[in-house]
C-alpha cells in the first residue's frame, strides 16, 4: 500500500498488527511512514519518537538510527519546528553511518532561511561523507543560485539532470537559469520538453514551457499550453498565475492580466518573490506599451 501511494489504506492494515506490533520497530516505522505520507505529521512524530526509544533499547538495531533521526527531523521540519528538527539532523549526521539526507535537509533548510555560511560548510562535510549522493549535485546548484554564482548553478544542474533524469527539479531549475540568466529561450524549451518526457503533467515544468514560448514572442503557443492544464492545483499555484498574466499582457486584456499578477502575489509567502512579481508585472506592461509606442 506504501509503495502504491495508499496511505489511509496502510495505515488501517496497519491496526490489525497494533497488538503484536507494540515491540516491533518495523511496525512503528511502517505506520510514521504512512502518517507522514498522509500528511499527519503529529502521529508521525509520535510514531518516530516511539520507534527512536526501541531503537536505542537494542543492542543490535534493525533500523537505521541515523536514518530514524533524520526522520524525525523531516516530520519535525514539516510541523515548522525548525529548532527541533536541526537538532535530530545534526544527531543523525553525528551517527556512523551517517544518513545523507540529513545533510541534504539540514542544509536546505539553511538556504530556506538565507544561512548561507553554514549551508556551505554542510554541503563541504556531504561532499567527503557522500561524494556519490544521487541529491548532491542539486543540492550544490540551489546553493550556488543563492549565492548568484550562476554559472556554476547551471553546470550543477546540467550534472544533477545526469544523476538522477526522473528529477524534475533539475529541469526546472536548469531552464529557470538558462531563461533568466542566459536569455536563451530556444535552449530553455529543450531542457523543459526532455523534462516533460518523464513528467508529461508536471505543473513547474509546463508552466516554464508557456513561459519560454511567451518569452519568445509565441503568444499563441503560450496559451494553448496555458489552456491544456487540467490539474485544479493550477489555479492556486502561483507560478502559472503569474504566467498567466504575462500571457494576457502580450495580448492587451490589461485588467485581467493584473488579476492574475495580484493573485500570484497574494499566494506568494515569501516578501522577496513578491516583490520579484511586482517587478516583473512592471516590466511586462513596460514592454508592452513600448512595443505600442506609447
Amino acid at each position: 500500500c506504501l509503495e502504491m501511494g495508499d496511505y489511509a489504506r496502510a495505515q488501517l492494515s496497519l491496526k490489525n498488527y497494533k497488538e503484536e506490533g507494540k515491540s516491533d520497530p518495523e511496525y512503528f516505522k511502517l505506520l510514521a511512514d504512512s502518517s507522514f505520507f498522509g500528511g499527519n505529521y503529529h502521529f508521525a512524530l509520535t510514531c518516530l519518537l516511539e520507534l527512536l526509544r526501541l531503537i536505542e533499547a537494542q543492542k543490535q538495531p534493525s533500523i537505521s538510527l541515523a536514518s530514524t533521526h533524520n526522520n524525525i527531523g523531516s516530520t519535525y521540519q514539516a510541523l515548522h519546528q525548525f529548532e527541533k528538527a536541526e537538532e535530530h539532523f545534526k544527531k543523525s549526521m553525528q551517527c556512523s553511518p551517517p544518513d545523507p539526507n540529513a545533510y541534504y535537509n539540514l542544509a536546505s533548510q539553511c538556504l530556506a532561511f538565507e544561512r548561507l555560511n553554514d549551508a556551505g560548510e554542510i554541503l563541504f562535510l556531504l561532499e567527503k561523507v557522500a561524494p556519490t549522493y544521487r541529491n548532491l549535485p542539486f543540492l550544490r546548484a540551489r546553493y550556488h543560485v543563492e549565492q548568484r554564482d550562476y554559472e556554476h548553478a547551471i553546470e550543477d544542474f546540467k550534472s544533477a539532470i545526469k544523476a538522477d533524469p526522473k528529477d524534475p527539479r533539475s529541469y526546472a531549475g536548469l531552464s529557470c537559469m538558462l531563461s533568466e540568466i542566459k536569455y536563451d529561450y530556444d535552449q530553455a524549451l529543450d531542457v523543459v520538453r526532455s523534462g516533460l518526457h518523464f513528467f508529461p503533467s508536471n505543473l513547474g515544468l509546463l508552466n516554464n514551457l508557456a513561459y519560454n514560448y511567451l518569452m519568445k514572442g509565441d503568444v499563441y503557443k503560450g496559451r494553448e499550453i496555458l489552456d491544456s492544464i487540467k490539474d485544479p492545483s493550477a489555479g492556486t499555484d502561483l507560478y502559472i498565475n503569474a504566467t498567466r498574466g504575462l500571457l494576457l499582457i502580450r495580448e492587451g486584456a490589461l485588467p485581467e492580466a493584473n488579476r492574475f499578477y495580484q493573485l500570484a502575489i497574494s499566494l506568494a509567502q515569501e516578501s522577496e518573490i513578491k516583490s520579484k512579481l511586482k517587478q516583473k508585472q512592471n516590466l511586462e506592461l513596460g514592454r508592452y506599451w513600448a512595443n505600442k509606442g506609447q
